[in-house]
């Protein structure tokens, strides 16, 4: 069914959504969507948006106005009715006194008629709960699927923070009384050392351990002043094989290459300016490369350190018979990168477009780039581009979600 697609594709807006039923008989060909609206620029301007990300999911959609488009969804001749959480609220519950997203989002599920549901872009970001193994713990137990849990569940040994609230039970695996830690550094030390087999933490927690952390530029937007609260915001960060950066163009136009680096220096963090560093992981070599800000002349790239071929001089950097991974927060070096067998380039600079319109392919942003986010291959590379999680100019992101990613490395066979 579509369900699940459709939930995960709500922005500021709640998603109510019809039963799918009439789509299933139709594998082959499948039903085109109905996107169904008001009249009026603001309901259109929703249905226009809705439409164009479930086209760019793959799904046949159309949009349609109607006087009573949640009438429509009742029948099933609209699939889909976007619409602001609170207001629709109203519309099944008028007078309802709750203000806060969260109980706007429950008390408006709890009010839909039968056969509707939601999903909203706020709630499907929330922090979740998530058990942590190390990489020896995932290998014996033949992956890092949580249903391979309770195959092991006589075994195992869980540790969490003190007075946190963690599952009683995964699957059938009634899940013994966790041992309590009072910080997690304490918790995660446990377990590396193998005292605990799992720690309960959650997705959007900050202290889980990673191997390397690497930032992608562009901590400031205008105000070189803030340099100090960034940097102090990001000093936290802790990897066991460090904590690495580049800079990016608004670093040129505040004027804060040198001074950034030194603050970031202070904190542990290094930036890397045109230099390798090497970094050793079970038993073999990694060489990070990290870059300044490179605008290619007479292209429309946002004005930097002008150069007549991306990466020119810091070819030498690259290393032979080692994985080769580059920083570089504008993403147009990656063609030049793939040539000179650098093999992950991780970029950032375009917000994952930031405002993209309408439909997922429209975004100012493309004047500048073809790699607007997420993953990219080519003969000798491969390239992801991080969404960030700031703005520039508008404090607004309007179809980008923010991201913080984590990337796996694995041999390719």
């Amino acid at each position: 069914m579509t369900a699940g697609r459709l939930t995960a594709l709500a922005l500021a807006a709640a998603l109510a959504m019809a039963g799918c039923a009439h789509t299933a008989s139709n594998h082959h060909h499948p039903a085109e969507l109905v996107v169904g609206s008001r009249a009026g620029a603001e309901s259109e301007l929703l249905a226009d948006i809705y439409t164009g990300a479930l086209r760019s999911y793959g799904f046949p959609t159309r949009s349609e106005e109607a006087p009573d488009p949640l009438a429509k969804l009742d029948s099933g001749a609209f699939v889909v009715v976007p619409a602001f959480t609170g207001r629709t609220l109203q519309v099944f519950q008028p007078g309802a006194t709750v203000r806060s997203d969260a109980q706007v989002y429950k008390s408006m599920v709890g009010a839909l008629p039968e056969g509707i549901a939601a999903g909203d872009y706020a709630t499907a970001a929330e922090d979740k709960p998530a058990l942590a193994v190390t990489d020896s713990t995932s290998k014996g137990w033949g992956g890092n699927d949580l249903s391979a849990l309770p195959r092991h569940c006589d075994s195992l040994v869980v540790g969490s923070l003190a007075d946190a609230s963690t599952p009683a039970a995964v699957g059938s695996c009634r899940l013994p009384a966790a041992h309590e830690f009072s910080d997690d550094a304490t918790l995660f030390a446990a377990l590396q050392a193998g005292t605990v087999t799992a720690a309960w933490t959650t997705t959007a927690d900050p202290n889980v351990p990673a191997d390397l952390v690497v930032l992608t530029g562009d901590y400031l937007a205008d105000d070189r002043q803030a340099q100090g609260e960034v940097v102090q915001a990001l000093g936290g960060l802790r990897a066991s094989y460090g904590v690495f950066g580049c800079l990016g163009n608004h670093e040129i136009y505040t004027e804060t290459e040198d001074s950034i680096t030194r603050l970031f220096a202070a904190e542990g963090i290094r930036i890397l300016r045109q230099e390798r560093v090497p970094i050793q992981s079970r038993g073999e070599m990694l060489n990070l490369i990290g870059i300044d800000y490179q605008s290619l002349r007479f292209s429309t790239d946002h004005s930097g350190h002008d150069v007549d071929q991306y990466l020119a001089g810091n070819e030498k950097l690259v290393m032979p018979e080692v994985v080769n991974i580059l920083l570089s927060h504008n993403p147009n070096t990656f063609d030049r990168a793939a040539e000179l067998g650098i093999d992950l380039t991780l970029a950032g600079h375009t917000h994952g477009g930031e405002f993209e319109f309408i439909h997922r392919g429209v975004s100012l942003t493309r004047i500048e780039t073809r790699y607007i986010s997420g993953w990219f291959e080519k003969p000798g590379g491969q390239l992801y581009v991080n969404r960030g999680i700031g703005t520039t100019g508008f404090p607004i992101r309007f179809s980008s979600r923010p991201e913080i990613t984590v990337v796996e490395l694995v041999r390719r066979i």
